[in-house]
C-alpha cells in the first residue's frame, strides 16, 4: 500500500538499469488524487533513497478525483516518465480530461526542464464523461522520445477514436509526426468507440498499438501499426490495421501486444465463444504483415478458463527466449477474483517450468485482487507485476500491490 490510510492502485511497472522496479498508479489523498510512483530494490523494499520514504506522489491537478499514472518508462539518462489521465477542470459537470506526462529526476523531484515545470499537459479536445482523453500506455524510442497510447473524443460524434500522441525527449509535442504529432484512427468512420490499451515502440522505430472496438454490439481486436513518422504501416494488413474476430458469435478484446524474435505479435486480453456467459483469458498470434497465426496455442489461440468464471488478461511481455508472460486475473471461486500471472512457451504451451499448470493465482485477501502491469529487468532475472487489491463494496481501501519473483528458469 502507499497509504495505509487512503485509496490507492499501481497500473504500470517499469526496470531502470539497475534492476531496480518502479510502479506506478495513484494515491487518493480527501478528495484529491495524485498520481503516484514508488521504487523497490530487488528484494522487494522501497528504497529510501527515493522520493520520499521510497515514493513520489505529484498532484498535477488540484482537487481532481481521476488523476492517475497509467503508463511509465525510464528514458536513457534515468529519468522517470509518468503518463496518465487528469481532470481539465475538476469543476466542470460532468468533467472533461487531458493527458499528463511528469518526468522525475532519478531522485524523485520533479525535473523542471520537462514541458512546463516537469509536467507537459495534452489536451486533444474537449469531451465529457467517457469521451475525455484517456491514456492507457507510453513507451519511448531509441531518442527517448515518448509515444503515448491514448483515445480522445471523435470529431462530430459521440464516440472516442484512438490517438496515438509524440512528444519530444522534453516533453514538447513533436509535430514532424503524423498530423501535428497525433495520429488518429477512426476505424471505418462509424460511431464504434475505439478502445486503445497498451502499445510499444519497435526497436526499428514502428509503434503498434492494441485494442478492441464494438462492430455490431461485439467487441473485436484491432491492432494498429504505425511507420516511425506516424504514417500508417501499409506493409501491416494492407493499411496498418487489423480487425480480428476470433470467434463468430462471441467477443474478443487485446489489452496489449509484445513481439517475438521472429516478428510475430502475440495478444493478451479476454473473450468468449458464445453470445454471453464468463468471460476467458484469450490470447492470439499475428504474423509481422498482419495474418492470422494458426499455429500458436491451440488452432491459432490460446484460451484460459480456470474454473468456469471470468478470467482477464491484461498485459504481457516476451522474455528474451520468446516466452510469453501474461497478467491478469482469475476467479477461483464465486465472490473472489485473484491476481494471475500466466506463463506461456514461444508457441502458446502452457510452460510447466513456471508452474504445471502453466499459471499461478495470487490471493492478496481481498475479494477483487487484479494485476494490470508487467516488466522484466534488463539482465533477464527477474519479473515485476503490479495491480491492486479492493474490497469492493467492503469497508476496506484499496492497496497498491506488486508481485516480484525471478524468471521461471533464470536462477536456482
Amino acid at each position: 500500500a502507499l497509504d495505509e490510510a487512503a485509496d490507492d492502485r499501481f497500473w504500470a511497472v517499469a526496470f531502470d538499469d539497475e534492476s531496480r522496479a518502479y510502479a506506478a498508479g495513484h494515491v487518493a489523498v480527501g478528495g484529491d488524487t495524485h498520481m503516484a510512483v514508488a521504487r523497490f530494490n530487488t528484494d522487494g523494499t522501497l528504497d529510501t533513497t527515493f522520493g520520499t520514504n521510497g515514493i513520489a506522489r505529484i498532484n498535477v491537478v488540484e482537487g481532481g478525483t481521476t488523476e492517475t499514472a497509467r503508463g511509465i518508462v525510464v528514458q536513457s539518462d534515468g529519468k522517470v516518465v509518468l503518463a496518465g489521465n487528469v481532470e481539465h477542470d475538476p469543476s466542470a459537470t460532468p468533467p472533461d480530461a487531458d493527458l499528463a506526462v511528469v518526468r522525475l529526476n532519478a531522485d524523485g523531484t520533479l525535473d523542471a526542464t520537462f514541458g512546463d515545470d516537469g509536467v507537459a499537459v495534452v489536451d486533444l479536445g474537449a469531451g465529457e464523461g467517457n469521451t475525455g482523453d484517456l491514456l492507457w500506455g507510453v513507451d519511448r524510442d531509441a531518442d527517448d522520445g515518448l509515444v503515448l497510447f491514448a483515445s480522445k473524443k471523435a470529431a462530430d460524434r459521440a464516440d472516442r477514436d484512438r490517438a496515438i500522441v509524440k512528444l519530444t525527449a522534453d516533453g514538447d509535442l513533436d509535430t514532424t509526426f503524423a498530423t501535428d504529432g497525433v495520429h488518429t484512427l477512426d476505424v471505418d468512420g462509424l460511431n464504434l468507440g475505439d478502445n486503445p490499451r497498451n502499445g510499444f515502440v519497435q526497436a526499428d522505430g514502428k509503434i503498434v498499438s492494441s485494442g478492441y472496438t464494438s462492430v455490431g454490439g461485439r467487441n473485436q481486436i484491432v491492432l494498429l501499426r504505425l511507420n516511425a513518422d506516424g504514417t500508417p504501416d501499409t506493409t501491416f494488413s494492407s493499411d496498418g490495421v487489423l480487425r480480428l474476430s476470433p470467434f463468430p458469435v462471441g467477443m474478443a478484446e487485446a489489452y496489449g501486444a509484445a513481439r517475438q524474435s521472429d516478428g510475430k505479435y502475440v495478444t493478451t486480453g479476454y473473450g468468449r465463444a458464445e453470445e454471453s456467459g464468463a468471460v476467458d483469458l484469450v490470447s492470439f498470434r499475428v504474423t509481422p504483415t498482419g495474418g492470422f497465426d494458426a499455429s500458436w496455442g491451440v488452432g491459432g489461440g490460446v484460451l484460459l478458463d480456470v474454473a468456469g468464471d471470468n478470467d482477464r488478461g491484461r498485459n504481457l511481455l516476451v522474455l528474451p527466449d520468446d516466452r510469453v508472460v501474461m497478467v491478469g486475473s482469475a476467479t477461483p471461486a464465486t465472490g473472489n477474483v485473484d491476481a494471475m500471472i500466466a506463463v506461456y512457451d514461444r508457441n502458446g504451451a502452457p510452460d510447466a517450468s513456471f508452474d504445471a499448470s502453466g499459471h499461478r493465482l495470487y490471493s492478496f485477501d481481498r475479494a477483487d485482487d487484479s494485476l494490470f502491469g508487467v516488466a522484466v529487468s534488463p539482465d533477464g532475472a527477474w519479473l515485476a507485476a503490479v495491480g491492486y487489491r479492493s474490497d469492493g463494496n467492503g469497508p476496506e481501501d484499496d492497496d497498491a500491490t506488486l508481485v516480484l519473483l525471478p524468471v521461471p528458469g533464470s536462477r536456482d
